[in-house]
């Protein structure tokens, strides 16, 4: 199974061939110049164009490996390939997000209620000397937590009012009223 590709030549050798074909025709090798003293000034006329155009596309090919090929956003991508998974994902993104200080009254990750940077311990019936109230929550075990987890909640409580009971209690910490 032979195909016919034309010669193939090491990068060395058509490194030396593009030297040679780029050396003025008296630095040739003397073996060069015998071999090619026999034939007639035609032949050597198209022994010459071929091996000249052989060059053109040896330097062609060559200029072509040498080129710069831009690997774009492939290899930035690769780099950060290991935040593949969403929980990384999500680390990252709230990490990010802490950074952002936010103004709004919000529960943190141990369920402490932050209020302007400062962080306070209050269970959700808003009485500043309960130590909690509510059945223990079945997320956190916390006896502090209402109907929803106090942990990473995006929301604080104003005020509970029950007109039966005759029950009304405002956050001692949010002061909007």
């Amino acid at each position: 199974m032979s195909t016919d590709q034309g010669p193939l030549f090491s990068t060395n050798d058509t490194l030396r061939m593009l030297a040679e074909s780029a050396a003025p025709s008296e630095t040739r090798s003397d073996n060069e110049n015998a071999a090619n003293a026999h034939l007639d000034d035609d032949e050597v006329i198209l022994d010459m164009s071929d091996r000249e155009k052989a060059n053109e596309m040896l330097m062609a090919k060559e200029l072509k490996n040498l080129q710069f090929e831009n690997p774009g956003t492939n290899q930035v991508l690769a780099e950060y390939g290991s935040i593949g998974t969403s929980r990384r994902k999500r680390a990252v993104r709230q990490k990010n997000e802490q950074r952002t200080e936010r103004k709004d009254p919000y529960h943190d990750e141990k369920g402490k209620l932050v209020v302007n940077g400062e962080r306070f311990t209050l269970c959700d019936c808003l009485r500043a000397a309960c130590s909690g109230c509510h059945w223990p929550c079945p997320r956190c075990g916390s006896r502090r937590c209402g109907p929803v987890c106090q942990v990473n909640r995006t929301f604080a409580y104003q005020e509970i009012s029950d007109p039966y009971a005759n029950v009304h209690h405002e956050n001692p910490f949010i002061n909007d009223h």
